[in-house]
């Protein structure tokens, strides 16, 4: 029959600080995966959708949900899909008449839009007659069609064909040890 020994002091006290060790890893294993599912559940409720961006020829609405870390997750969905009155003004040739008459290197000009730049997201005019264009904006209003006669839109500064997406969580925490 085998009788068991007394643990010398050194080995009581290793066994001792690695079980505690041990039994802390897991206690944060378990909070950060908990609080994980939280906040990949996102915790706080949707947001209601906003105004659609137009009035027709397809919009973008969006909501929101914000997460425990205070970051958000985006939702865009297509709004007002139907086609605009017959003889309604170009989404994207409203948006260059805005700077209509407005001084630019000393001149005034009457804008229009150019769709030959490298992103169809920007808002690129060209001046009536002249033979160059001008980044006006960085992006067009979100629901603006990509290219003429098509149904990509522009969300974000983005073209995206059929709208409905949320934006990538960024609710999840990323640990390490």
């Amino acid at each position: 029959r085998m009788r068991g020994r007394e643990a010398s002091p050194s080995e009581f006290f290793f066994f001792f600080f690695f079980s505690t060790q041990l039994s802390r890893f897991i206690t944060l294993q378990y909070l950060f995966a908990l609080v994980n599912h939280i906040e990949y559940a996102g915790l706080l409720p949707w947001s209601p959708y906003g105004e659609c961006s137009r009035t027709c020829g397809s919009g973008v609405t969006v909501r929101t949900r914000r997460c425990i870390t205070q970051r958000y997750i985006i939702s865009y969905r297509s709004c007002n899909i139907q086609d605009c009155p017959e003889g309604s003004r170009d989404f994207r040739e409203e948006q260059c008449s805005q700077f209509d008459g407005t001084d630019f290197q000393g001149k005034l000009y009457k804008w229009m839009p150019y769709y030959g730049a490298e992103n169809p997201c920007e808002l690129n005019c060209m001046p009536k007659g002249e033979n160059f264009f001008y980044r006006h904006r960085s992006a067009v209003v979100d629901g603006t069609p990509c290219h003429p006669g098509r149904r990509d839109i522009c969300v974000e500064g983005v073209c995206k064909v059929g709208v409905y997406y949320e934006s990538e969580s960024e609710c999840v925490l990323m640990h390490s040890f």
